[in-house]
């Protein structure tokens, strides 16, 4: 089929600024997916989105750039989507800066920075794809975990065990905090 000249420009002048709209919205859209939720808490969490702070509740979904504070004696369980767990304990801030989770082609990522207090992440299905990327920016370095060995599990008596064993870790000083 031949477009003639005036459906081609028509196409030019309507088509193209619609495309453009279509294109520039997808990343709002992929903003507003649940990435993971509020599963523990313990006292006053805040969650602080598009401009607005409000309570965190159980139940309540995380959004990529949410930024969670945790306030005096408080502690906060995250699961996200893969299965991976981050606890944050008193006074800590994060953002979740970055969450890819793609298992169908194998790619997954994490990137969250820390801007204050004490956290621990087990990471669950991402740390098992081919493409995985997983790091954490603190104010004074950067954490990568590069390669996972395993997860293990060990039984003693009735006593079960876990460990797991990192192969390298990359960690980055900021030169401009000292």
């Amino acid at each position: 089929m031949q477009l003639g000249k005036k459906s081609r420009i028509l196409f030019i002048l309507v088509g193209f600024p619609f495309l453009f709209l279509l294109m520039s919205s997808l990343p709002a859209l992929a903003a507003d997916v649940a990435i993971g939720t509020a599963t523990r808490l313990q006292s006053e969490v805040y969650l602080k989105r598009n401009g607005q702070s409000e309570l965190l509740q159980i139940g309540t979904s995380i959004l990529l750039n949410d930024r969670i504070e945790t306030g005096t004696d408080a502690r906060l369980e995250l699961s996200f989507v893969d299965g991976t767990k981050l606890t944050m304990g008193a006074n800590a801030k994060i953002i979740i800066d970055e969450y890819v989770f793609n298992p169908d082609q194998g790619i997954g990522r994490i990137f969250f920075n820390i801007l204050n207090g004490s956290f621990r992440m087990i990471t669950g299905n991402i740390a098992k794809l081919k493409k995985k990327d997983v790091a954490v920016q603190t104010q004074v370095a950067y954490v990568g975990v590069r390669e996972m060995i395993s997860s293990q599990e060990m039984h003693l008596g009735n006593m079960v065990f876990f460990y797991s064993m990192v192969l390298l870790l990359s960690v980055m000083m900021q030169a401009d905090v000292f």
